[in-house]
């Protein structure tokens, strides 16, 4: 948790981390102490012992948590499809403006984080008195960020693919100008 603050106390003091990929991993950090309240929220409920809440208490304790928990995954997959197209197109993050970019993709990102809390909310409308752990808040963080966690990982090694091809084909040109070297 410390170290999501400092992310984002550095990110918001030094003007030289104002990239869009430094502040989508801020963005993240944000995301993830939330996330990691939830967890705390969870230890203390174990530590005193209360093993089962009703799930109306569960979605009253756990629907902020769970908000921010299903918006780390998208947000992973946004930062590594930037941070693509930063290297593809080196000129990309001098012809985006960057508020409207990073406001686009934080509206994909609440709307996206929006249908699982959304979710849990409706369930609650249909049995509010089944009585779940309180480590429903991690089972259900852990099974939602799968998938986007693959995503994000395909997209990074697309990109690492890349960065092989064109420094293996400025070897082969002898360009040595464009790698800086």
């Amino acid at each position: 948790m410390f170290m999501n603050i400092a992310l984002i106390w550095v990110t918001i003091t030094k003007s030289k981390f104002h990239g869009t990929s430094n502040i989508l991993l801020a963005q993240c950090a944000f995301y993830e102490i939330i996330h990691e309240i939830g967890i705390l929220i969870m230890f203390y409920f174990n530590l005193m012992g209360i093993n089962f809440l009703t799930y109306s208490q569960t979605v009253a304790v756990f629907f902020i948590p769970i908000f921010a928990a299903s918006g780390i995954g998208p947000l992973f997959v946004f930062t590594g499809l930037d941070r693509m197209l930063c290297v593809i197109f080196p000129t990309f993050p001098n012809q985006i403006r960057p508020r409207i970019y990073l406001t686009l993709i934080s509206v994909i990102c609440a709307s996206y984080c929006a249908i699982f809390p959304v979710g849990f909310y409706w369930f609650n409308n249909i049995d509010p008195d089944t009585l779940v752990p309180p480590t429903f808040n991690d089972i259900f963080s852990v099974l939602l960020e799968q998938f986007t966690h693959i995503l994000a990982l395909f997209f990074i090694i697309l990109q690492l693919f890349y960065m092989w091809l064109l420094v293996f084909w400025l070897k082969l040109n002898q360009m040595p100008l464009l790698l800086n070297i």
